[in-house]
């Protein structure tokens, strides 16, 4: 399983996600955003409409490259 954490998220979505991988006995991979940022490989917005949406995109497809998958299944909320 891959979560692309934008770094924004309620602390109650990391904990169910850790849950319910725990639960599932799944391999956890996490891709960062904030990493993405550091990296320079993407900047974040500024501005009151700001959001690091967009910026997954990037980290996303470096986590596929980096692990190498064959085909990915994707979902968002």
């Amino acid at each position: 399983v891959v979560h692309i954490d934008t770094g924004h998220n309620f602390p109650e979505t990391i904990e169910y996600r850790d849950w319910l991988v725990n639960k599932l006995g799944l391999d956890l991979i996490v891709g960062s955003v904030e990493d993405s940022i550091r990296q320079g490989k993407v900047k974040e917005e500024t501005g009151k409409y700001a959001s690091r949406n967009a910026l997954q995109t990037v980290t996303l497809l470096d986590t596929i490259e980096k692990h190498k998958f064959d085909a990915c299944i994707g979902g968002a909320r």
